[in-house]
C-alpha cells in the first residue's frame, strides 16, 4: 500500500526484522549461509550412531541444531529428545541442584529434568536415571520410534565443578549405557577448547567419540548469504557493496598490541554479525517504507568493535526506561547473576531488584539479551550468548566508573577481593562517603562496605588511643626511673660525705 491508497491517519506497519540478534536461531526462523556445514554433520550424524559437535565459542553450535539439525531428524521419524516446552531446546546438564534435598547426581538430574520435568515432581526426578527419562519421555510421545537424545553446551560438565571426577564419571556412565541400547542416536555440542578433557570419558560411549564434525565461523560467503537473503525474505535489498563492506569491517580482529592496530580475519563472528545486523535494521525500519539497505547507512551503527557494547547498554536502558537507580540494579543483577567469577555464563531463578521486575527481564528477553529456560520449580534466565560476557563485563565496568562514586566503586571492588580490608574507607574519605550516603539510596553491599569501615575505622582508633596510652605510660616509667636512680645516686653520696 502507498501513500496514495492508504487511509488517512493510517501509518505504515514497521518491517520486522528478519535478523535474531545475539540469540541462536531457532526452528522456522530464516537460517542461511550454512548449508554445506549442515549437510556434513548430518552424513556423519546418521550413519555414526553418535557425534560430537564442536566449535569456538560463537560459530553457531545452537543455530544449527535449533534451526536446521533437529527439524530434519525429526522429518527422518526421530524422536528427538531434549525441552520441548514452551518449544525445543537442547537438554543441558548446567540445572543447579536444588537447596531443599540432595539429589545422587547434579548432571543426571539436570538431563532428567529437561526430558520429564514437566511430567514427574522433583523429587521422584531425582530418583530416576537417564534411562529412566528417556523411557518415559518416549511413553508420553506414545510413539514407538527412534530416540535422538541432543546435548548442548557440553563442556559445562566440565566447568561447573572441575574437581567432581565422580559425578562427571556417573553421568557419562549412564550416558553411555542408554545409548548402548538399540534405536537410540545422539548429538553432543561443545567447545572445542574443552575436548581435551572430555577424553577420559570417551571409553563409555559406543563408538568412543570417533565421529566428530567441526563448525568453524562462516566464510566471507557465508556471512553475505546471512545478510542478504533474510532481508530480500522481507523484501529489501541488501546491496553487494553494503554486504561487502560489512563482512570486510566484522573480519578485522583487534590484537593485543594496542592502539588501533587490527589483524584480518578469514571469518565472521555470526553474532557479531546478527547484532550489527539487528541494529542496522531496525535504526532504518524507522521509515518503515525502506526498501534498501546501502553502504553508506553503515555509518549509523559504527564502530562495528563497540557494537555489543552498545547494545547491552541500550537495551538496559530502554528496559528501565532510563531510571539509572534500576539501571544500576540491573546491571548487578547481570554482572552478579548470569556471570561467574570464571568470566562464563551461568543461570539464575533470581529476578533483579527493581520496582517491576518481572516487565524488565520480559523486556531483555524481548531485546534477546537473555533467554529463559522455563523448568520444573520456575523459570531460569542466562545470557543469550557467551560472546556477550566480556562486553558487558567491560561496559559495567565503564558505567560504574561514570556513575558511581568512588567510594561505590571500591565497594565494589572490596566484594571482588573477597572483602580484602584494604580497601575499607580511612579518614577523609570515609568522612565523605558517610556524608553522601545520607542523601543516596544504598545497595546492601554499600551498606555493608561502609559499616565495615567505620567499625575498622573504630578499632584502629581505639588501637591508636591505646598505642598512645602505652607510650605515655613508658615515658612516665623512664622518667620516674631516672628520677628514682637521681635520688638513689644523690642519697648514697650523701651517705658517703657524712660517713654514715
Amino acid at each position: 500500500m502507498n501513500d496514495m491508497n492508504r487511509p488517512t491517519g493510517m501509518k505504515a506497519a514497521r518491517k520486522p526484522c528478519p535478523y535474531v540478534g545475539p540469540r541462536p536461531v531457532r526452528a522456522g526462523e530464516p537460517f542461511y549461509g550454512r548449508e554445506d556445514e549442515f549437510a556434513g554433520l548430518m552424513d556423519k550424524l546418521l550413519p555414526g550412531g553418535v557425534a560430537l559437535l564442536h566449535s569456538p565459542s560463537g560459530a553457531g553450535k545452537t543455530s544449527l541444531i535449533q534451526a536446521a539439525v533437529v527439524p530434519k531428524i525429526v522429518g527422518h521419524g526421530f524422536q528427538v529428545c531434549g525441552a520441548t516446552k514452551p518449544r525445543f531446546s537442547a537438554l543441558r546438564v548446567n540445572l543447579p541442584p536444588p537447596s531443599d534435598f540432595k539429589v545422587a547426581n547434579r548432571y543426571v538430574f539436570s538431563v532428567v529434568n529437561g526430558l520429564v520435568g514437566h511430567l514427574v515432581d522433583r523429587h521422584e526426578a531425582a530418583t530416576m536415571t537417564i534411562e529412566d527419562a528417556l523411557l518415559r519421555f518416549a511413553q508420553e510421545a506414545d510413539q514407538d520410534s527412534r530416540q535422538m537424545i541432543v546435548i548442548d553446551q557440553l563442556e559445562e560438565i566440565l566447568t561447573l565443578n572441575p574437581a567432581d571426577i565422580e559425578g562427571q564419571l556417573e553421568f557419562f556412565i549412564q550416558l553411555g549405557t542408554c545409548l548402548r541400547r538399540g534405536r537410540r542416536w545422539a548429538l553432543l555440542a561443545m567447545r572445542e577448547d574443552y575436548m581435551g578433557a572430555l577424553s577420559r570419558f570417551k571409553r563409555y560411549f559406543p563408538n568412543e567419540l570417533r565421529v566428530t564434525y567441526r563448525l568453524d565461523f562462516p566464510d566471507i560467503k557465508a556471512a553475505t548469504d546471512a545478510m542478504q537473503k533474510p532481508a530480500a525474505d522481507c523484501g529489501v535489498t541488501f546491496t553487494d557493496d553494503a554486504a561487502g563492506e560489512l563482512a570486510a569491517d566484522l573480519r578485522q580482529v583487534r590484537t593485543d598490541n594496542g592502539g588501533d592496530s587490527a589483524v584480518t580475519s578469514p571469518y565472521v563472528e555470526p553474532v557479531l554479525l546478527q547484532v550489527v545486523c539487528d541494529r542496522l535494521w531496525r535504526v532504518l525500519s524507522k521509515d518503515p517504507e525502506f526498501t534498501a539497505i546501502k553502504a553508506e547507512d553503515l555509518a549509523k551503527v559504527r564502530p562495528f568493535d563497540k557494537t555489543l557494547s552498545r547494545y547491552y547498554r541500550s537495551v538496559v536502558k530502554e528496559a528501565v526506561r532510563k531510571d539509572p537507580d534500576a539501571e544500576r540494579n540491573v546491571r548487578d543483577w547481570i554482572g552478579q547473576h548470569l556471570i561467574s567469577k570464571q568470566g562464563m555464563r551461568r543461570t539464575t531463578l533470581s529476578l533483579p531488584a527493581v520496582k517491576n521486575p518481572d516487565e524488565v527481564v520480559r523486556a531483555l528477553s524481548e531485546s534477546y539479551l537473555i533467554r529463559d529456560d522455563p523448568r520444573p520449580g520456575g523459570t531460569w534466565w542466562e545470557l543469550s550468548h557467551d560472546m556477550l560476557v566480556l562486553p558487558i563485563a567491560q561496559d559495567n565496568d565503564s558505567w560504574r566508573l561514570s556513575y558511581l562514586a568512588p567510594w561505590q566503586v571500591l565497594a565494589e571492588e572490596w566484594q571482588r577481593s573477597d572483602r580484602n580490608r584494604g580497601f575499607l574507607l580511612r579518614g577523609a574519605q570515609l568522612q565523605e562517603a558517610r556524608s553522601l550516603a545520607r542523601w543516596a539510596e544504598l545497595t546492601d553491599l554499600e551498606k555493608a562496605f561502609l559499616g565495615e569501615s567505620q567499625r575498622t575505622a573504630a578499632d584502629e582508633s581505639r588501637l591508636a588511643r591505646l598505642q598512645d596510652q602505652v607510650s605515655r605510660s613508658r615515658v612516665v616509667n623512664r622518667v620516674s626511673l631516672a628520677l628514682n636512680v637521681l635520688l638513689f645516686a644523690v642519697l648514697l653520696t650523701f651517705l658517703v660525705w657524712t660517713g654514715g
